[in-house]
């Protein structure tokens, strides 16, 4: 990698938190919300820490912006009273 398309990801232990971050030069027009959920999930079974813990995020030199892996697979509880059904 060349330049100013570096990536750098990092995993940092806050309090009780896990946060997830990944410096993402196009953060503009490539959003990792998938790349990062994928890393909180792996990180999640290979550790035993809850998914609810984990916070993610990407940034570059003029944003940050952060989520919560676990708002993005919750399960929508009418979806599975349906399949009950």
């Amino acid at each position: 990698m060349q330049g100013n398309d570096q990536k750098m990801a990092q995993t940092v232990q806050v309090g009780v938190a896990i946060q997830e971050r990944i410096h993402q030069p196009d953060a503009i027009t490539n959003k990792p919300f998938a790349q990062l959920t994928i890393y909180a999930l792996a990180l999640s079974q290979l550790t035993g820490i809850s998914l609810f813990d984990f916070k993610c995020a990407w940034f570059n030199e003029q944003q940050y912006c952060e989520f919560f892996p676990r708002t993005i697979l919750r399960r929508d509880a009418n979806v599975d009273q349906q399949r009950a059904a």
